[in-house]
């Protein structure tokens, strides 16, 4: 998949963000907060927001990790999920993973 994935995560502190490609599409995204706050997570693909990007994650001081937020169905899509779309810990790795293998345009606006 040759298409530019652009990630910025902005929040109380600008985060350390790693972007691992696999070769069936998908692209795996963490993120490490140092400080706890609201952050704003915004995911483009060819310089357009994939459909519900940005998204505002909570993160927090917990003791507990994350809940995992299970994929949904795959369509004629890009797909996007994962526990650092919805909530984090603060100083540990938040993972994102976008599947950009179904269809190449679906659902980029």
């Amino acid at each position: 998949d040759d298409r530019e994935l652009y990630v910025r995560i902005t929040g109380p502190e600008d985060p350390e963000i790693t972007i691992k490609s696999h070769k069936d599409g998908r692209k795996t995204i963490k993120y490490t907060p140092m400080e706890a706050g609201r952050y704003r997570i915004s995911v483009k693909i060819d310089g357009r927001h994939i459909t519900d990007s940005p998204w505002m994650v909570k993160i927090g001081h917990v003791v507990e990790p994350p809940r995992e937020v299970k994929p949904p169905p795959k369509k004629n899509d890009i797909v996007i999920h994962g526990s650092g779309l919805r909530e984090g810990l603060v100083n540990v790795w938040n993972e994102v993973v976008v599947d950009t293998n179904p269809n190449p345009y679906g659902q980029v606006r």
